[in-house]
């Protein structure tokens, strides 16, 4: 299902980034993140960690948490999932621990377009829409 690929992406997603090694394997990736994502979403992704990874810049925090009851249309081999969801998570850099890009205290929603590739679901997109709350 497309819900549940949505989810798997996000978690190789902060799984990845709170790997704490400035390696940047591009099977590794693949393996990882790239399986759940294609097109624009898996470029962005790929430019970002080959990018941050060599300089430092990881994750930390909880778990994102998901809309228990997100809106989700599929057409065919397109889907789009309306996620409020929360992320308390911050991006860091490892040389000094300076905080990057610091914890939001609001929930997002996010609009997460999803691609049936070879019979499976992947992320191609990622939109912020703005505050929402459930």
């Amino acid at each position: 299902m497309a819900f549940n690929t949505y989810r798997d992406f996000y978690r190789a997603y902060i799984d990845f980034g709170t790997e704490v090694s400035r390696v940047f394997d591009r099977a590794d990736f693949d393996t990882k993140v790239g399986l759940h994502a294609t097109g624009q979403q898996y470029n962005e992704l790929l430019h970002y960690f080959s990018n941050q990874r060599p300089r430092g810049v990881f994750f930390r925090g909880p778990p994102v948490e998901h809309d228990p009851d997100p809106e989700i249309t599929v057409d065919g081999d397109k889907a789009t999932i309306r996620d409020c969801m929360f992320d308390a998570g911050e991006t860091y850099d490892a040389d000094d621990n300076t905080v990057i890009d610091s914890a939001d205290d609001k929930r997002e929603l996010k609009v997460v377009r999803l691609e049936r590739v070879a019979g499976v679901w992947k992320v191609a997109d990622v939109e912020l829409e703005g505050e929402c709350a459930i």
